[in-house]
């Protein structure tokens, strides 16, 4: 077998292949195979379509339309499918899929994968019997059952005069017909948005079908939608020397220093350290004289986690007092040198709020600490892991006006307006430069916005401090929500702690920077139909229907009037340049260690409701009122 055809099929396709959950309406069951087939037009614009097919390859911009489908459904950004190849094989084909790409960005890596391989030469027996199937397009249903037959074939075909049609065969004893319809809708809604506009981002193309966008009242055509949203991508996503990546891949990371312990998003460090690795968790505490450090500890670790965590502390988790504003972290001598022979690993982990406006307060918990860190670290073969804020990447692109972000060795000049965030830049520069000049061994962590956590639905107590939290809070009090061309980022705790963890103990992530964010971000519109399917309906006005609201409710004397103008203030933070957080570099990292961060969607809403409720913090819904 030819070796390029060899290494496609071991490292590209890499069997076992991951399983796709697909909603199906009835259980999941493989004893019957009837098949049923739907034709459904997808009524395009020839105008358009002839204009863009000139340019483009209709089959694999199909596919690439299927791809952008198959990842929206089911939130998985790898996907193999099976290609129907000219000569009429089916070839399986692997392609990563992300909500910050573009269209046209998918489709010419559909282009690539296929002008790099020689599909005729692939040994399709081999591939047939290993995938099991010898339809056009195979999914496999994964987690409960795998059902190896063919379950949801699809093919676009064009009629003569130049009208397309989507054809899709279906397991009648898995779907409802409606379903399938409502699967070829949001297909069709894909096409058109490409059609349109082929660098639409693909987590910004709505997925609401027709009937409903005129029940909302919110029909609008795609080509007039949201301006092209800003890319924030990690950037510099590499830096330092091949012998300080060589130096950090020997570090056995046994005895690891964490500080925010004391926090959610630092606790839920803790859980994952002890759940994932075999370290001795030394976990640096400010605390008073009469405090105990270990105590304390415990007390955060019961609170948020339940009692079953304090044995699970036992043996494995050393709390020593600290502070990292201090020279030497704030240690007395003689424990300084003790814990200096054992640490080979620190986790900054602690984040504080951001919207005071004290510039004094933000450059000694960020830089001081940071310049107190790498004066402590120097000399010694330790890993840095640093947790900085998408902050970052956002006040700079508003100050270059451009995408990017500094690369590295740019000059230090660059100053953000907000004062937190500029402190993080400068702690930032301050670890990259200690990296590529004196090989210390420095990964960056840039959070997004921290969400409840994805099986509770938990946040800290402090929430209020959380601009996420108080916007949605007024949303759900409101009921109505202006136009944004700002997506919106939930992140869940329990996702950037798994990903700090699985990140933090490879060995080959030293030098590199990644993006905590979920790769699936929300319009103001899909998280008002999220909200929707949760109890809570909610209007999103245009800008100026909603200050002509703002203004009705002030001269009225509406019991709104207090939150209204709460609810402008909080608007203004988000009403930036259209940005969109993308963090491919650390998808691909993360790939391997079965990390993925949920999906924004109406279910997971609930749950972080659910506890906003019972916490008295959101507002119950009418429904469960009534």
């Amino acid at each position: 077998m030819d070796r390029i055809i060899r290494d496609y099929w071991l490292y590209d396709l890499q069997p076992p292949m991951s399983g796709l959950d697909l909603y199906t309406d009835y259980p999941r069951d493989d004893s019957r195979r009837d098949m049923q087939q739907i034709r459904y037009p997808l009524e395009l614009d020839q105008t358009y379509l002839s204009r863009e097919m000139k340019a483009f390859d209709s089959r694999l911009w199909m596919l690439a339309c299927y791809y952008i489908f198959l990842y929206r459904m089911s939130g998985k950004a790898w996907r193999i499918v099976g290609v129907k190849h000219e000569k009429g094989y089916v070839l399986p084909l692997r392609i990563r899929c992300d909500a910050s790409m573009s269209f046209i960005e998918l489709y010419q890596s559909l282009l690539n994968k296929q002008d790099a391989l020689d599909f005729a030469a692939l040994p399709l027996e081999e591939i047939e019997e290993a995938i099991g199937c010898t339809g056009l397009i195979h999914t496999i249903f994964g987690r409960d059952h795998t059902c190896q037959s063919s379950c949801l074939n699809w093919d676009v075909e064009p009629l003569y005069g130049g009208e397309w049609t989507l054809q899709i065969s279906y397991r009648k004893q898995l779907f409802k017909p409606s379903t399938i319809h409502r699967f070829a809708s949001f297909f069709g809604c894909i096409v058109k948005a490409a059609m349109y506009d082929s660098k639409v981002t693909i987590g910004a193309i709505p997925l609401v079908i027709e009937e409903e966008m005129e029940f909302m009242g919110q029909v609008k055509r795609v080509r007039n939608s949201e301006a092209q949203m800003i890319g924030l991508t990690e950037n510099p996503a590499e830096f330092g020397s091949p012998v300080m990546r060589k130096r950090a891949a020997n570090c056995k990371q046994k005895h690891i220093l964490l500080t925010g312990a004391t926090g959610y998003l630092g606790a839920s460090v803790l859980r994952e350290l002890l759940r994932t690795t075999q370290a001795k968790i030394y976990c640096l505490v400010r605390s008073e004289e009469d405090d105990d450090p270990y105590a304390r500890i415990a007390r955060v670790m019961k609170q948020f986690f339940g009692a079953d965590m304090m044995s699970e502390l036992l043996g494995r988790v050393i709390a020593i007092k600290g502070d990292l504003e201090m020279p030497q972290l704030g240690l007395n001598s003689c424990l300084t040198e003790r814990v200096s022979m054992r640490i080979d690993s620190i986790i900054i982990c602690g984040i504080q709020e951001c919207y005071a406006d004290d510039p004094e307060y933000y450059n000694r918990i960020n830089v001081t600490s940071t310049e107190h860190l790498l004066s402590w670290a120097r000399e010694r073969n330790v890993r840095i892991h640093y947790l900085s804020s998408m902050g970052v990447p956002e006040g700079l692109a508003e100050r270059e006006s451009t995408a990017g972000m500094y690369e590295a060795g740019q000059t230090n000049s660059t100053k953000l307006d907000h004062p937190y965030y500029d402190s993080k830049l400068r702690a930032e520069r301050m670890l990259i430069q200690a990296c590529e000049q004196e090989e210390i061994a420095v990964t960056i962590y840039r959070l997004g916005h921290l969400s409840g956590d994805a099986e509770t639905g938990a946040f800290p107590q402090n929430v209020n401090n959380s601009l996420l939290y108080r916007m949605l809070r007024m949303i759900l009090l409101q009921g109505k929500a202006p136009e944004l061309h700002h997506l919106l980022d939930l992140t869940p705790v329990s996702y950037a702690a798994q990903a700090i963890t699985a990140l933090a103990m490879r060995r080959d992530t030293a030098g590199h920077l990644f993006h905590l964010c979920n790769p699936v971000q929300l319009s103001i519109a899909e998280l008002a139909e999220s909200l929707g399917s949760c109890g809570y309906p909610i209007e999103v006005l245009s800008d100026s229907e909603y200050e002509g609201w703002l203004l009705e409710c002030s001269q009225l004397g509406s019991s709104h009037q207090g939150d209204g103008d709460l609810m402008h203030y909080e608007w203004e933070e988000l009403r930036r340049e259209p940005f969109r957080y993308s963090c491919l570099h650390t998808q691909e990292f993360l790939e391997e260690s079965q990390v993925e961060c949920p999906v924004p969607n109406a279910d997971y809403l609930s749950l972080m409701i659910k506890y906003g409720v019972d916490a008295e913090y959101f507002p119950a819904s009418k429904s469960n009122n009534n």
